[in-house]
């Protein structure tokens, strides 16, 4: 599938976020299908309500299956999916909730054909601290899209965040591992999914231990009390053939990806300095036009 149809799916997913998601942060009600009331909108009426049995909805992919459309969905603070059959938008019905089972779970999922990945972290809410958890990555079989199986796990101290799969060879990982400050790039190979390992890594410079930094961090330029941090990768990559387009504080990097063993910064432009304190979280390359659309947060 191509990136700018992928990102089309993905944008229905979104909106749909205003009909279906965003229930999950409505008070719970016992009818669970009624749209509850005092919603405001513009050019816009929701149509469809499910409070996704109490699960508040959070990040999310979607799967077409023959006439059927999937929506997976992420949670805040808990250790579960839920898989939503949103065919008749009027209608949506929860179809399934897994849990990976070792206390482990994350908000972030993404999906391609008939993989699901879903990144996995100790989160601070909704899991015991007690108990163990494991951090990384999870490879689900998605071929039966009600009943994921879980195929590997790929695990690093720190766990990943949002990460990105077009389906094929390689998944784009927000990742932090041993040595290195925030996180960082990291390309896997699931050729065999049972089996992933990495293929190749991109860090900005200053970020491995021991290595000089090419530029100001942003803790040093951030005013009194404001929001700063070293460099790091937040995850979310979008794609114009071999180019990718990396939201990565403290800058817009654009990554040549045509060998994924070894990617290659092509470009690069600085948010802090010259602005204070600029966390930069997405980077979208617009289709078809010479434009990126970056934000902060």
């Amino acid at each position: 599938m191509k990136p700018v149809i992928r990102n089309s799916l993905r944008s229905f997913a979104i909106c749909f976020l205003f009909v279906l998601g965003i229930a999950g942060m409505l008070p719970r009600r016992a009818v669970a299908d009624q749209i509850p009331t005092g919603w405001k909108a513009s050019n816009m009426k929701p149509i469809g309500y499910s409070n996704l049995n109490g699960h508040g909805g959070f990040k999310m992919a979607i799967k077409r299956v023959g006439d059927h459309w999937y929506l997976y969905m992420g949670h805040l603070w808990e250790t579960d999916w839920t898989v939503v059959d949103v065919t008749d938008p009027t209608n949506p019905k929860v179809a399934r909730n897994w849990d990976i089972g070792d206390n482990s779970g994350s908000a972030q999922i993404d999906l391609q054909g008939n993989i699901a990945v879903t990144a996995l972290a100790g989160i601070p809410w909704g899991w015991d601290p007690k108990k163990p958890h494991q951090e990384g990555v999870a490879f689900w079989d998605i071929s039966d899209p009600v009943n994921p199986e879980l195929l590997s796990k790929w695990l690093t101290p720190g766990g990943t965040h949002r990460n990105t799969y077009l389906g094929g060879k390689y998944v784009y990982l927000a990742a932090y591992v041993p040595g290195y400050k925030g996180r960082i790039l990291v390309i896997l190979d699931i050729s065999d999914p049972k089996h992933p390992k990495e293929a190749g890594r991109w860090w900005m410079q200053g970020q491995k231990e021991g290595e000089q930094t090419s530029a100001p961090l942003l803790d040093e330029v951030a005013p009194p009390g404001g929001h700063g941090a070293d460099p790091t990768f937040h995850g979310g990559i979008t794609f114009d053939g071999n180019i990718a387009y990396l939201g990565y504080t403290p800058a817009l990097v654009i990554l040549d990806v045509s060998d994924p063993t070894h990617p290659k910064q092509i470009g690069r432009l600085d948010f802090s300095p010259p602005f204070n304190g600029i966390v930069v979280h997405d980077a979208l390359k617009i289709p078809g036009k010479p434009l990126v659309f970056v934000h902060a947060e």
